[in-house]
Order: structure tokens, then C-alpha cells, then sequence
């Protein structure tokens, strides 16, 4: 951790050096201020990143739960503090302008932020034959190719008229810096990463919004023929809601080739849902009889709305802000009246 440190520090004073960062950057970086002596905090003391399984419960069903089947896992990166979480706070608002701008249309932030493109959509919905349909990207941080991913970014850059050239310049040494030293502890051993780009980081997501915009809009789009049926597309990170105005069968062929695009990139596009009716993020997605899409709250079947135990040692007003928030959560993720009295 020391030696990445170091590494960090040389990189940080080299791009002052250059210009491309100011003293100000260095210290919010390294903690170095500007006569290069340490300042004493302990935020600049960085520990060992950690990484743990998340068991993914919600995707069992009832009867796999009785039977104690074990879950599906995904480790999750506590890089908070570790040695490159102070590179990643200083890159983090600069790519999310850069992402933002280079994803254009297709970027969802949120929940709220895709109802609000269902209402943009509303206004003027398509005619005649309509299905919606979801995509999701299979295992997306650890298929992503770093050297992709800064080919991407270079791509990205390039439409980006915003940021400084010495600010894009550092950005790709420092996410390069990040590729290459990106490691965890496990059982108190140190484990390099081999495969894909780091989880968990502040820049973790604008990496990966970057190398998908890019992959499908650049590298894909061009050899889908069926591209001109799809007439609304939205992401959120490796989650993908269309549009579609072709057949099932098409939509079928059109996932089949996209994947053996993909394949060429590493990346695979997994379980795919198509009708008049769709899950995607927390809502049910459904059209009505003019095609207009309407909206409610979705659940997993295994949830059981434990939010958190009366008996906690919290103060009240925390009890009252779970009921109040989800009240609000229901009423908001709800086009319909019916539906939200019944889930409320």
C-alpha cells in the first residue's frame, strides 16, 4: 500500500509539473501542501481496501429459500480510504460532466429521473405495434477491458469541449494509475486485481457509462440492422429499457447479434424481458390502450418490507422517516390512483 502511495504521489507531482493541476489538487490528491510536506491528518492516512460477498437473496424464489439454497454472490469494494479513494474524489466530478454530456439522451441517473423521460415520452407516444424491453450487461465491472475503457475515454474527451486538455491528460494517467493498482483485502490477504476495471470507486460508475455509450453507439450500433426499430433508449449503468417497435422474434435476433458484436469486447448481454408489461429498476412498466406507459411500484416476490427492527435504539424521529419516505416512494412511483392506494 506504501509503494502505491508513492507511485500516486510521483504521478500527482509530475502532472502539477505539467500544469495540468493546480497546488490545490495536489493537496486535496496526497496531502502534500505547497511545500510538499505532509499534512498531519488521518484522512490522508489511508487503510487497506476491503472486499466482502454480498449474498444476493432477492434472487431466490420462495421454495429456494426454504430449502436453504445458498445465493448467488457478488463481492462488493469498500475502497473508501484506501490508497486510490482521494484520486478518485478528484476525478469523480470531471468525468460525471464528461459522462453525462457524452451519454447524452440515453443516461439515467435514477428512478425519478426515467419517470420523467416517461412523461417526456407520453407526450407524443408511438403508434400501432409498441413492446417495451429491458437488457442487462452480465457481471459488467469484470468484463470491461482497461484498455478499452481508456479508449473509450479518449473517445469521450475528444466530444467534450469543456474541460482543460491538462485536466483530460491527468484524468487518463490517474484512471490508468487506478487500473494498475487497484487491489483488496480479503481474510487480511492482498489480492491484485487481474481482470476488469475497480468497483466501488467514486469514478467506478463514469468509467463504466463511458466504455458502454461507447461500446454500443460506436463500436455496434452501426452493424444492428434492427437499430431502426428500437425508438427510445434508456440506461441506468448496465441496465437497459427500449422501446421496441418490431416483433418478438426480432428482438430475439437483434439480442442474439448484439451479443456476438459484444463478445469481441468481452462483454455479454445477459437476461432480457420483453412485452406490454416490463420490471426495470423498482417500477413495473406497462402500456395502456394508447400506448402511453404507465407506471407502479415493483417488488420482488421475496420481499418482506423489513425496513428496520421498532426495537433499535434509535431516536423516533428516524422511525417516522422510514413510514413518511416510503409513503412518499409509493405515491410518487405510481401514474395511477388505483395503483397506489393499493400498494399504500
Amino acid at each position: 500500500m506504501e509503494e502505491t502511495k508513492s507511485e500516486i504521489a510521483r504521478e500527482v507531482l509530475a502532472q502539477e509539473a505539467s500544469g495540468n493541476i493546480t497546488s490545490k489538487d495536489k493537496t486535496l490528491i496526497t496531502g502534500l501542501n505547497s511545500d510538499n510536506n505532509m499534512k498531519h491528518s488521518p484522512d490522508y492516512r489511508p487503510v487497506p481496501p476491503k472486499i466482502w460477498p454480498l449474498f444476493k437473496v432477492h434472487k431466490l424464489s420462495e421454495a429456494q429459500i426454504k430449502d436453504k439454497v445458498i445465493p448467488p454472490q457478488r463481492f462488493i469494494n469498500a475502497a473508501k480510504h484506501g490508497p486510490l479513494y482521494r484520486l478518485g474524489q478528484w476525478s469523480s466530478p470531471h468525468l460525471t460532466k464528461i459522462s453525462k454530456s457524452y451519454c447524452g439522451e440515453e443516461f439515467l441517473l435514477d428512478t425519478p429521473h426515467l419517470l420523467k423521460k416517461v412523461e417526456e415520452y407520453n407526450i407524443a407516444p408511438q403508434e400501432g405495434n409498441v413492446l417495451l424491453a429491458t437488457l442487462d450487461v452480465e457481471a459488467l465491472y469484470p468484463s470491461i477491458n482497461p484498455d478499452l475503457a481508456i479508449e473509450a475515454m479518449r473517445h469521450a474527451f475528444e466530444s467534450d469541449n469543456t474541460t482543460t486538455g491538462g485536466i483530460k491528460e491527468a484524468l487518463l494517467k490517474f484512471t490508468e494509475l487506478s487500473f494498475k493498482r487497484s487491489c483488496v483485502t480479503f481474510r487480511d490477504n492482498v489480492y491484485k486485481s487481474k481482470i476488469g476495471i475497480p468497483t466501488g470507486g467514486c469514478d467506478s460508475r463514469q468509467i463504466a457509462d463511458i466504455f458502454l455509450h461507447w461500446l454500443t453507439q460506436n463500436k455496434l450500433k452501426s452493424n444492428l440492422p434492427w437499430d431502426r426499430l428500437i425508438t427510445l433508449f434508456l440506461r441506468y449503468i448496465d441496465d437497459c429499457f427500449l422501446i421496441w417497435k418490431g416483433t418478438a422474434r426480432q428482438f430475439s435476433h437483434f439480442v442474439q447479434k448484439l451479443n456476438e458484436l459484444a463478445a469481441h469486447f468481452g462483454i455479454k448481454f445477459g437476461s432480457w424481458e420483453l412485452g406490454k408489461e416490463i420490471n426495470f429498476l423498482d417500477i413495473t412498466l406497462y402500456l395502456d390502450g394508447s400506448n402511453k406507459i404507465q407506471y407502479k411500484l415493483y417488488t420482488k416476490p421475496t420481499d418482506a418490507r423489513n425496513y428496520l427492527r421498532t426495537d433499535s435504539f434509535h431516536p423516533n424521529h428516524v422511525f417516522n422517516s422510514v413510514a413518511f419516505s416510503q409513503m412518499l416512494r409509493v405515491a410518487n412511483r405510481n401514474s395511477r390512483e388505483e395503483t397506489r392506494q393499493s400498494d399504500l
